[in-house]
């Protein structure tokens, strides 16, 4: 009987607010080109064409467009807003990705109102291949103006252990109205620096700034741990007998990663040989942890393909692969 009262009709509970917001994720989120809101796409045109249609929303290309740009200057307009006088760090990074080089400028910052830290990303820039320290400066610069951001605001931006990176946040630094002072200018007092500044931020007395914030103050050059320390562990494997080691166990994993051999690995494990490469951290870990997954099948076929005879190198494998495995942070419990 049920067959017969079942409606093939669906009632779904959305408003137009949500349905954009959807669309918006599509795009910056789920990376869904713009192409798919084309005409000629009449697939994604007949599943959510008709529910776009009854909330009042165009899917066309350029509507979509124009609707990711006006929420991206909304959400910014917001976030300027939230910033207006908030000491805050940045956080600067580059990657490569597509053969295109980027940079990403994040800040961090308490916020009063959620009582919480966050992070947000200011920018995204398409470097298109400049590296160099006042390049990398001038986007700071340029991305800090966008959000009203002054450099006083700045307490320390972490960077990587780059030359560019150190560079640009030491030119950053230097505060412009030193460098641009006349001759025969009087220096001004640091004292009266410090209390118009104190002035000027402190809006509640209840609310204390460290002692060394003044006009005078460069910005603070603050380089990542994970990556000083992923210079540390390339600098051990650079010891010679673990080059050594670690020579004899590549030759192996290159001849894993050979065409004839890489299509019966994956066809009986599901999956293939990796090889660690220097810019990428962690990544001779996973070489390794990898190889130690084939060792049953190198010592099958190592007797017929001697390339794949791993001897000692299996051992030495092992041995590095412990050394090299994350540990888990523990939390250090508080003194009372």
């Amino acid at each position: 009987m049920s067959t017969y009262f079942t409606s093939s009709k669906v009632t779904i509970t959305m408003d137009a607010s949500t349905f954009q917001e959807g669309l918006v994720e599509m795009i910056c989120l789920s990376m869904v080109p713009f192409t798919s809101f084309t005409l000629k796409n009449k697939g994604f045109q007949k599943i959510v064409g008709e529910m776009a249609k009854k909330l009042g929303v165009s899917m066309g290309h350029d509507a979509v467009r124009h609707l990711v740009i006006t929420t991206a200057d909304s959400s910014r307009m917001k976030l300027r807003q939230t910033l207006r006088e908030q000491l805050c760090y940045l956080k600067l990074d580059a990657a490569t990705r597509g053969n295109k080089n980027y940079l990403a400028i994040n800040l961090q910052f308490y916020n009063e109102t959620s009582n919480k830290s966050e992070i947000k990303t200011l920018d995204i820039v398409d470097t298109e291949g400049n590296h160099n320290s006042l390049y990398v400066k001038n986007q700071i610069k340029e991305t800090l103006k966008k959000f009203d951001i002054e450099e006083k605001q700045i307490l320390s931006i972490c960077v990587d252990n780059a030359a560019n990176m150190t560079s640009a946040v030491n030119k950053l630094g230097i505060r412009e109205s030193i460098t641009q002072g006349e001759g025969n200018e009087e220096p001004e007092d640091i004292d009266e620096n410090s209390a118009n500044i104190l002035q000027q931020w402190v809006n509640d007395p209840s609310e204390i700034l460290p002692q060394w914030v003044n006009e005078d103050t460069n910005i603070q050059l603050m380089r990542c741990g994970i990556h000083t320390l992923q210079l540390a562990i390339w600098d051990g494997l650079k010891n010679e007998r673990v080059t050594k080691i670690l020579g004899r166990i590549r030759q192996v994993v290159v001849k894993l990663r050979t065409p004839t051999i890489r299509s019966i690995l994956l066809k009986m494990y599901g999956k293939t040989q990796s090889l660690d490469t220097v810019t990428r951290w962690g990544s001779t870990y996973a070489m390794l942890d990898r190889l130690l997954f084939f060792k049953d099948y190198c010592e099958q076929h190592g007797a017929e393909r001697s390339k794949l005879f791993l001897c000692r190198s299996g051992a030495g494998a092992e041995q590095f692969k412990k050394v090299l495995a994350p540990k888990p942070c523990r939390q250090q419990r508080r003194l009372r």
